[in-house]
């Protein structure tokens, strides 16, 4: 067995790995905005001036909007995957589960109402955990059950279990679903099994999950079941 030694060892020297990791995509993230923005601004200049181009230029126009839109929501995600891994925890060995998740619905009480939506939750068992996280969680779980419904209304179910001194929490939804072979790629960064005109995203919502529950010692992971 490692010495107690070589544990800390390793576990500082994976700590200042993962914390250049996290300043390297900050910067590089906050970096782009700055080009993008400049790219961003000349579209809207041209679009402006749309009368003078022919409709082959102005489908060029609309490709290059849509990528700097697409390249912006990117770093968004990237800042926010990073920002998942560089705050803090703070420790609650009691943190209210509830009140965790009503604080993520109201944050998404938009799509919830223009989509009619249905979430139910059985009672929630306090966790130790960082409730902030805990919070951010459950909001990247109900917002992705959110997107990948097409049932009217969606409906999301939120339950918990105890045992062996841990609690799982489980999150069902009536959604598309997803085939055994792709459950792994899910909670990776930028991994998407849809096109963006099927389903809105970059992928990152997934990854945030598992890198906030990861910061928490806990484990991750998805069943696929028959309708959702």
């Amino acid at each position: 067995m490692a010495s107690e030694r070589e544990i800390q060892r390793l576990r500082s020297r994976l700590e200042r790995s993962e914390a250049e990791l996290q300043e390297l995509a900050y910067v590089v993230s906050h970096d782009l905005q700055a080009p993008l923005r400049t790219v961003s601004a000349f579209v809207e200049l041209m679009d402006d001036r749309q009368a003078l181009l022919d409709e082959e230029a102005r489908d060029f126009l609309e490709l290059i909007a849509d990528g700097a839109r697409h390249m912006q929501a990117m770093i968004e995600g990237l800042l926010a995957y990073s920002r998942a891994g560089s705050a803090p925890a703070s420790s609650d060995p009691s943190a209210h589960t509830e009140a965790a998740l009503l604080e993520a619905l109201g944050r998404l009480r938009s799509p919830i109402m223009n989509r009619g939506a249905q979430v139910e939750w059985t009672e929630l068992p306090p966790v130790a955990a960082d409730p902030e996280r805990l919070e951010e969680i459950f909001f990247q779980l109900v917002d992705n059950a959110l997107k990948f419904c097409t049932a009217a209304p969606p409906r999301i179910f939120v339950e918990a279990a105890v045992f062996d001194g841990r609690c799982r929490i489980r999150v069902r939804d009536n959604g598309i679903g997803i085939a055994g072979e792709h459950v792994t790629r899910i909670f990776r960064l930028f991994q998407r099994l849809h096109t963006q005109n099927e389903y809105p995203g970059v992928g990152v919502g997934l990854a945030i999950v598992a890198r906030l529950v990861g910061r928490m010692d806990g484990e991750w992971g998805v069943e696929p079941g028959e309708g959702g």
